[in-house]
This record gives structure tokens, C-alpha cells and sequence, in this order.
């Protein structure tokens, strides 16, 4: 059994059809029309056909100058944000690189596009720690070991397993 309710009873802003904006002004109003053969969207006074826009389309075509300026300046601002609070990231990833002798350089001593290390020492050491921490980190036995101290009995053996296992 259907239950309808009509639009007239909701209270006043609650209307489904209706989107308000920040002030509770309406800015966009969907009517549907059971007659028609599709919806139609209203953004103030135009009216909008998506069923105009094809899927490869380029929508910038179909929206205002004013939109895009705004949209626009938006994604500037937020490419300047994201810029600006990665500085400090950036500034300690290249002074990390230049302690360890790495610098970006088009080199062509000895030979086009030769490396541009300068201390390989340090480098050759940073990379044999990483790849000792790992060994010991996570080795093929497991990240556990274990040792009975004192009697060994079935149950210690069964726990001593149970935590090697972890």
C-alpha cells in the first residue's frame, strides 16, 4: 500500500524539490512533469538540457565566462596552497639530497648524461644500512625468536611456538 504525502504539508524549507543555498535562497529547482519525457534543472532564470551535452563534449563550452574564471581562480588558489604548505618538505628533501652528494645536473664530463654523485661513499653506506635494517627487521625465520630457560616442558614448547608464530 502506497502511502503519498504532498509537498504542501512539509513545513516551510523542506520542500524536496527545491535546493536552497547558504542564505536559503533556492538555486536550483527541479520540476518533473510525468507527461514529459525527462527532467528539466533550473539555475535562476536559464534553463539547463544535460540531455545537449554529448559524453565527450568539452563542458567548458556549455558553462558561463564567469564560471570558468571562478573555477579558474580556484584551482590556482588551491595548486598555490598546496605549494606553500609542502615548502618545508621540499626544502629538507633537497638538503638531504645535497648532504648526500646527489644533485640534479645535466652532466657531459666524462660522457653525456654521466652520474653527478660526488661522495658515494656516504650513498653506498645509506643503502647497505637500509638493506641490513631490513634483514634484521623482517627476517626469513620470522621477526621472533625464541629460548626456553629452565625445564623444558610440552606446554613451554607449545607456548614458545605460539609466539614465535606472532
Amino acid at each position: 500500500m502506497a502511502v503519498e504525502k504532498s509537498l504542501a504539508s512539509l513545513p516551510a524549507g523542506e520542500n524536496p524539490d527545491v535546493i536552497t543555498d547558504d542564505r536559503g535562497a533556492p538555486s536550483i529547482i527541479i520540476e518533473i512533469e510525468p507527461q514529459d519525457e525527462g527532467v528539466v534543472v533550473q539555475f535562476g532564470e536559464d534553463e539547463f538540457d544535460p540531455s545537449s551535452i554529448g559524453h565527450y563534449d568539452n563542458l567548458a563550452e556549455h558553462l558561463e565566462s564567469g564560471d570558468l574564471v571562478r573555477i579558474g581562480s580556484d584551482v590556482v588558489e588551491m595548486f598555490r596552497s598546496d605549494k606553500r604548505s609542502r615548502s618545508d618538505w621540499e626544502r629538507s628533501y633537497r638538503k638531504g639530497l645535497k648532504l648526500l652528494g646527489l644533485e640534479i645536473e645535466e652532466r657531459t664530463e666524462p660522457f653525456e648524461g654521466a652520474c653527478g654523485v660526488f661522495h658515494p661513499l656516504l650513498t653506498e653506506s645509506v643503502v647497505r644500512f637500509q638493506a641490513h635494517a631490513v634483514m634484521e627487521t623482517f627476517p626469513a625465520s620470522g621477526p621472533v625468536k625464541t629460548k626456553i630457560i629452565g625445564k623444558q616442558t610440552t606446554e613451554r614448547y607449545k607456548q614458545s611456538q605460539r609466539v614465535r608464530r606472532i
